[in-house]
């Protein structure tokens, strides 16, 4: 049986987690809102190698191309779908692994709006010689490295 002080922990330790994970997805909400209103443009930040400009992303993640603005809608949507249905069915997964799937959820439904309002995913921070990325994006790619990280070192575990 747990102890109320360890149940106290838990519930702390969660609700941190997860408004931390409101916190960013508000942020990207708003950066996003500002770079498609013109307010985040061409910033320089590191000269030559890191910049806030808005750039609209028509393409699916990574800017792989796929055309049709219903097809992204849908494929999102399935994509959060299952993330969704995956974290409500595993409910005796590890409590760090229902974070991170949830960081994914909320990241992946912060671009499925974007696709939904503007019809493309708004990126802002440009970095020279790599890539345009947002807020959400960074919270996808954390969930999805997270993971993969916690289920590597369960796998070396059982060995």
């Amino acid at each position: 049986m747990n102890s109320p002080r360890v149940n106290q922990s838990k519930i702390i330790r969660s609700t941190t987690i997860f408004s931390t994970i409101v916190v960013f997805f508000i942020l990207d909400r708003f950066l996003k809102s500002a770079a498609a209103d013109g307010l985040l443009s061409s910033i320089d930040v590191i000269k030559n190698i890191f910049q806030i400009n808005f750039i609209p992303n028509y393409n699916i993640s990574f800017s792989l191309p796929l055309s049709g603005a219903w097809l992204k809608i849908v494929l999102a949507a399935v994509v959060i779908g299952i993330m969704v249905y995956a974290t409500a069915i595993k409910t005796h997964r590890r409590e760090p692994d229902i974070y991170f799937w949830w960081l994914m959820i909320v990241g992946a439904t912060s671009n499925l709006l974007d696709r939904w309002r503007w019809g493309y995913v708004v990126d802002y921070f440009d970095v020279t010689f790599f890539t345009v990325f947002n807020v959400a994006d960074i919270m996808i790619s954390i969930g999805a490295l997270g993971l993969i990280w916690i289920n590597w070192r369960a796998l070396r575990r059982q060995k």
